[in-house]
């Protein structure tokens, strides 16, 4: 799953070459997330990339595609790998580990077929056990990809469109509600009214990759 059609294609004829390795599909992350459930019938290793500047509230699609892989009746027999441009972002690690992902490399680590092709059979093998080894829970505090999937269930994005608490396009009540859910996935019970407003902004943006300047 890549967002770049041409990465997408080079990636699956690479390894269409492979005599021991199967292409089942190459799609988008937007189409990986519609056709989930049949998506993942036949899989046994899923590459996914983890970035799309163009994806909208969240940046980093590519956690919403290793949740589903999870939830799939196979998910637990399917290792997802997860290739990005980002693989010193911490946030980024963490939010994967905590969706299920089984491996976490940069682009620059993969940079020929054969590399790939390594990569594949190394998380073919460990497909059968446990998943989310991409970052010790110790890591960062709070649950960023549990943050950042409570705001998007919750139709929340519009409180993160910048500007300051007060001009936000949102009621008073929201930005509590928020606060106090928030505070509660970054580990913050200091107050019960929830962080300050501008600790759960950044939190929440640097968790979405709004903080990351788009090309």
């Amino acid at each position: 799953m890549d967002d770049d059609h041409w990465i997408r294609t080079g990636r699956s004829t690479a390894l269409s070459a492979f005599p021991d390795i199967e292409v089942v599909s190459a799609v988008g992350p937007d189409q990986a997330l519609r056709q989930s459930i049949a998506l993942w019938d036949n899989v046994d290793v899923a590459l996914v990339d983890a970035y799309d500047s163009e994806a909208g509230f969240d940046r980093f699609p590519g956690a919403a595609v290793v949740r589903a892989i999870r939830a799939h009746p196979r998910g637990a027999q399917i290792a997802a790998v997860v290739i990005t441009g980002h693989v010193a972002n911490d946030t980024l690690r963490i939010r994967m580990a905590e969706a299920g992902a089984d491996l976490f490399y940069g682009h620059s680590e993969i940079g020929n077929p054969a590399q790939l092709h390594g990569v594949i059979r190394r998380a073919s093998a460990m497909a059968a056990f446990v998943h989310s080894s991409v970052a010790p829970p110790s890591m960062l505090p709070g649950r960023p990809d549990a943050a950042v999937d409570w705001i998007a269930r919750h139709g929340h994005q519009r409180a993160f469109d910048g500007g300051t608490q007060k001009t936000l396009p949102v009621s008073r009540r929201t930005i509590m509600t928020i606060r106090r859910n928030v505070g509660a996935f970054m580990g913050d019970r200091t107050n019960p009214s929830g962080p300050p407003w501008r600790r759960v902004n950044e939190f929440v943006n640097k968790a979405r990759g709004a903080d990351i300047e788009r090309p």
